[in-house]
């Protein structure tokens, strides 16, 4: 997905840097993560750095303690006041979704850029 991301900057002084771990997710739940962290990653490129603003979008995924994992996409951006972005937002409504559906925990930070973490489980079905 790096590259795919690389070319949605077309030429922009946007950086993606990744620090990820080989996971096994259950295969009905690997789809819905990538999705989640295509749209979070879309999101930045397309909001966080406007008027050819510099930055870094920062991508992470990692193992946890007890059968868990971790999701995190973080940007030095603008950042952006939640109560002025509409729930039903498609995109933010999309993510919601379907941290669900990987029964994750989603939280979203949004000072001094943006950082969304999921947490969901891997390994068994829970």
């Amino acid at each position: 997905m790096a590259g795919h991301w690389r070319r949605h900057c077309d030429g922009r002084p946007i950086a993606i840097k990744l620090a990820t771990e080989p996971l096994h997710p259950l295969e009905s739940r690997a789809s819905a993560l990538a999705l989640i962290a295509n749209e979070l990653v879309l999101n930045a490129i397309a909001h966080a750095f406007p008027d050819g603003r510099a930055g870094v979008i920062r991508i992470e995924l990692r193992r946890l303690d007890d059968g868990w994992a971790q999701l995190c996409v973080e940007d030095d951006g603008q950042g952006y006041a939640r109560e002025a972005v509409p729930a039903d937002k498609l995109g933010l409504w999309l993510i919601d979704g379907l941290a669900g559906q990987v029964k994750g925990r989603l939280s979203t930070e949004t000072a001094n850029g943006v950082r969304c973490r999921l947490d969901f489980p891997v390994g068994s079905a829970r």
